[in-house]
């Protein structure tokens, strides 16, 4: 018998941003381009019970900068390659709009947030007239200031920032115009992950939730009367349920 209490807990975060953004040809072949992000945050949390009264009242603001820088080579006029990298930055609170006053969680104000950058290595080719697309990549991720907790009985509790989590991968795709009005598109993936934590129990384990092999094969038909149908089947590898694997 589920009734209304009164008790409820509501979070929000606010914004504001500026960005630029720049692509430099090098004469017909080579491309660079970078660009940069500064952010301003505010998120706010608070829980009350059944009374009205506030249980948790927690604010945590801060600026953020992130960025991203790519090269590019044009092999040919339907062919290129690329490398690229990318940071982003993620505050406490602004992933699931929750703060925590106890201080060894990742959403407590006080802590860093955290940052996640990648390195990536690709090539897109278009071949048989634009019908034939295919991309493959291969990349590096590292996800960076993330919790450990040395003594959670200590009062504060004992925690650094000094974990992290580590993913490395594979990707292809193709999307092909069989005939002018049919269209398949395919892709596969690899990801070895690992995490990089001071806890020896769980050093080297794979990341939660996130499938070693992943593949999918869909496909579209645009019939005559402005109708497109499709379907498809996808397949996902195996994944562990906590960081004990």
């Amino acid at each position: 018998n589920i009734v209304r209490t009164g008790a409820a807990s509501t979070g929000d975060t606010n914004t504001v941003a500026f960005s630029a953004f720049d692509n430099i040809s090098l004469g017909s072949r080579w491309q660079v381009s970078g660009g940069l992000r500064w952010e301003h945050y505010r998120a706010q949390f608070k829980t009350v019970d059944a009374t009205g009264a506030a249980t948790v009242d927690l604010t945590a603001s801060d600026s953020l900068v992130s960025g991203k820088a790519g090269l590019l080579y044009k092999w040919t006029e339907t062919g290129n390659i690329y490398l690229s990298y990318g940071s982003t930055v993620t505050p406490p609170g602004t992933a699931n709009f929750t703060l925590s006053a106890q201080d060894n969680n990742q959403n407590n104000p006080n802590v860093e947030p955290q940052k996640s950058t990648n390195f990536e290595f690709g090539s897109k080719w278009d071949l048989f007239d634009n019908r034939l697309s295919l991309t493959g990549a291969m990349f590096r991720t590292e996800n960076e200031n993330v919790i450990y907790t040395v003594d959670a009985m200590a009062v504060p509790p004992l925690f650094n920032q000094d974990d992290a989590q580590l993913v490395k991968g594979v990707t292809f795709a193709a999307v092909g115009q069989i005939t002018p009005r049919w269209q398949v598109l395919a892709s596969l993936g690899y990801l070895d992950t690992e995490l990089a934590t001071q806890g020896s129990v769980n050093n080297g384990n794979q990341l939660i939730l996130t499938p070693p092999f992943s593949t999918s094969l869909w496909t579209t038909y645009q019939t005559p009367f402005r109708l497109t149908v499709g379907g498809g089947v996808r397949y996902q590898d195996q994944v562990y349920v906590s960081a004990a694997n």
